[in-house]
């Protein structure tokens, strides 16, 4: 293991001991952008990360995200609480460590949304998946939007829910009946959330 606790990878016995609660709500797609839909908001955000440009399922988009939106009937949203075990909450991490354990956990618990949710859309014809956060399904081979090529896995890679305009911390407090908490420099929350979701036709 690498002195550099940046280079640290943690092992699954080595993570914080957490369960995982489900929250979801579905309301119509109107109803959805009017109160947690703010595009040119969220494409500004979207411009000052370091994602865009860089891969296909961040913008620029070669679509209207507004007609994306009106192309569907409801928006389900299905959020993970990942919920530490009280033992763990007093514990004091190195910074480095810390944002390495938060990373990996995030990373676990929203490729499982993921698959979750791409599953769902078998089940409801003309449906699409929202995700969270910026696409990684390339691994360490990166997107191929900066060589200027297709999507190499166009089956797997969704948009997020942020992407196209979409409020997820809006969006958890007012459907999921949940706060969003904020990590410290050294100290994990008592949860985190995920939410993504499923444009239904």
């Amino acid at each position: 293991m690498a002195d550099n606790a940046k280079d640290r990878t943690f092992e699954t016995a080595e993570l914080p001991e957490y369960r995982v609660e489900a929250y979801v709500a579905e309301v119509p797609v109107p109803e959805y952008m009017e109160s947690c839909v703010d595009i040119p908001t969220f494409l500004g955000y979207c411009e000052a990360c370091p994602s865009y440009e860089k891969t296909w399922a961040c913008p620029p988009f070669d679509f209207s995200v507004q007609d994306f939106w009106l192309g569907y009937r409801s928006f389900y949203m299905s959020g993970k609480k990942i919920v530490f075990d009280t033992r763990e909450l007093g514990r004091k991490y190195a910074v480095e460590d810390f944002k390495e354990i938060s990373r990996q956990i995030l990373k676990k618990e929203s490729h499982a949304l993921e698959d979750e949710l791409i599953k769902l859309e078998a089940q409801y014809p003309g449906s699409v998946a929202l995700s969270m956060g910026s696409c990684d399904v390339c691994g360490e081979a990166g997107c191929s939007r900066p060589l200027g090529e297709p999507c190499r896995r166009p089956e797997r890679m969704r948009h997020s829910v942020e992407s196209v305009g979409g409020n997820v911390g809006l969006s958890v407090k007012k459907y999921l009946k949940q706060e969003i908490q904020w990590m410290s420099e050294e100290r994990l929350p008592d949860y985190f959330i995920l939410m993504g979701g499923l444009l239904k036709k």
